[in-house]
């Protein structure tokens, strides 16, 4: 096992994770906020209040979120400044994505995109009665991957629009994570699985509790939190034997996020403490 480091203490209810360069940011879902704290370490920073805020996105000037009491997807600049809308939907959000010229989102009934300068969204897939809306999200240069709530589906979408593709399914489909040939994602009761993103035979990679919330990958391990286990658990990219890289955290991982050196995570606060302990660490990969 790993070092660890905590990077912020007394977060509230870290939901989602975030890197760039050189800072992290989270979206604090039971008290609203949109922090950020330097990689090195550091005095926190709130950059705004949100509403409910789940999913988190970084570009090069600014940090966008999923406003889930609200009704948009929200943006402010890295630097400080006041917070605006990006694009406004009726249902609230869920996982949001960005790339150069966009935002894509999830929401209760569908997957969406909107311009990241501002402006109307546009509906990428709508929600069926089996899986009604989309969950997590993530898009490389030409497709949107995504988790579906409430379902048990993976699924793809051109990001310009057209038909979607099923990639796999599985007992619940929590968390999702990209490299450059594979997708991952974890299931409610346990598994980790990847998937060609051209589709194929889907390979379970890991399992774990009956609670596994986050995953991310640096395209040769892919990187677990297991929210019931209170373990980040590194496995080979295509399954392997599994490295245990910190054990027993004190409360439940959720969120986790990868660079070249080193493995972040969330842990969200104890409903003991009134959900206000909760912590951003950092440890070695």
């Amino acid at each position: 096992m790993c070092a660890v480091t905590v990077l912020a203490a007394q977060q509230g209810h870290p939901a989602a994770i975030a890197l760039d360069a050189n800072d992290v940011y989270w979206t604090d879902s039971y008290d609203g906020r949109i922090m950020t704290v330097p990689k090195s370490g550091g005095t926190p920073v709130q950059l705004a209040i949100g509403h409910c805020p789940h999913g988190v996105a970084v570009d090069a000037t600014n940090v966008y979120w999923a406003d889930n009491c609200g009704t948009g997807v929200m943006k402010v600049p890295k630097a400080g400044g006041a917070p605006t809308q990006v694009t406004a939907v009726a249902l609230p959000p869920w996982g949001v994505a960005v790339d150069a010229s966009n935002v894509y989102f999830t929401t209760n009934d569908g997957v969406w995109k909107g311009p990241i300068g501002g402006g109307s969204a546009t509906k990428l897939w709508s929600g069926t009665a089996m899986n009604p809306g989309g969950y997590e999200i993530a898009v490389d240069a030409t497709t949107v991957y995504f988790t579906t709530l409430n379902g048990n589906v993976l699924i793809k979408v051109p990001i310009t629009g057209g038909p979607s593709t099923q990639l796999a399914m599985s007992t619940q489909t929590v968390a999702i994570a990209l490299d450059a040939a594979n997708v991952y994602w974890t299931a409610g009761n346990g598994p980790t699985y990847q998937v060609s993103k051209g589709g194929g035979t889907p390979v379970q990679i890991a399992t774990g509790s009956n609670a596994i919330d986050g995953v991310a990958t640096d395209g040769t391990h892919v990187y677990i939190a297991d929210t019931g286990g209170l373990d980040i658990v590194r496995v080979p990219v295509g399954g392997g034997t599994p490295l245990v890289i910190a054990s027993q955290q004190v409360d439940s991982a959720v969120a986790i996020a990868v660079d070249a050196t080193s493995v972040y995570w969330t842990e969200v606060g104890s409903p003991t403490n009134n959900f206000d302990d909760g912590s951003i660490l950092v440890a070695n990969k």
